[in-house]
C-alpha cells in the first residue's frame, strides 16, 4: 500500500539513470520590507538569482506575496526574468484597461485600507542559459492611489494593522 524507496530504487526498479525531472538547486528570498508604489512603473522586489547548470533547465518560481491598497484602486503584479515581463496574460481585449499580469490586485470598497490580498504564483520558466538569471516580482498600479507589499495601506497602531513577510523560491529542474 505504498512506494519502497531504497538505494536508487522504487519498488524494485533501478531509477537512478533517470535525469529529467530532478531537482538540481533551490534558492529562495525572503523580505519583510514595507514596499509602496503610487506609479504605474513597475516596483521589482524579492530580486532572486540562481544560476542554471544547463541551457535545457527549467526553473519552477514560486512565490508568496501580501498586497494591500487605498479604496477603488487596482493593477497587478507580473514576474520578471531581468526586465523581460514572464507568465502574463497576452489578451488585450475586453474592458478599458488592456494591461496584463501575472496576477491583478484590486480594492474597491471601503474598509479597503484595512484589507489585504495573498497573491501565490507558480510558474515553469525555460531561460535556455547557464548565465546568472534574476527573477523578481514587479507590482505596480493602474488606477488610483496606491498598492503596497507586506504592510496595510492604513498605518495605525492597532491590531488590525498586519505586516508579513513575502517569499521567491526558485528550484532549478533538470530538462
Amino acid at each position: 500500500d505504498g512506494v519502497l524507496i531504497k538505494d536508487g530504487e522504487v519498488d524494485g526498479v533501478d531509477v537512478s539513470s533517470i535525469t529529467g525531472g530532478k531537482i538540481l538547486q533551490v534558492v529562495s528570498t525572503t523580505d519583510d520590507t514595507a514596499y509602496s508604489n503610487s506609479g504605474t512603473s513597475y516596483t521589482n522586489i524579492l530580486g532572486t538569482t540562481i544560476t542554471p547548470s544547463a541551457t535545457s533547465s527549467k526553473i519552477l518560481i514560486i512565490v508568496h506575496a501580501q498586497f494591500s491598497c487605498s479604496t477603488d484602486t487596482y493593477g497587478g503584479a507580473t514576474l520578471l526574468r531581468g526586465s523581460t515581463e514572464i507568465a502574463k496574460s497576452d489578451e488585450t481585449t475586453g474592458g478599458g484597461n488592456a494591461n496584463q499580469y501575472t496576477v491583478s490586485i484590486n480594492h474597491r470598497d471601503g474598509d479597503a485600507q484595512w484589507e489585504s490580498e495573498m497573491v501565490s504564483i507558480n510558474f515553469l520558466d525555460t531561460p535556455n542559459t547557464t548565465s546568472a538569471t534574476t527573477y523578481y516580482l514587479g507590482f505596480r498600479k493602474d488606477y488610483g492611489t496606491q498598492i503596497n507589499v507586506n504592510r496595510p495601506y492604513a498605518t495605525y497602531n492597532a491590531a488590525y494593522h498586519w505586516n508579513t513577510v513575502s517569499t521567491m523560491t526558485l528550484m532549478e529542474v533538470a530538462g
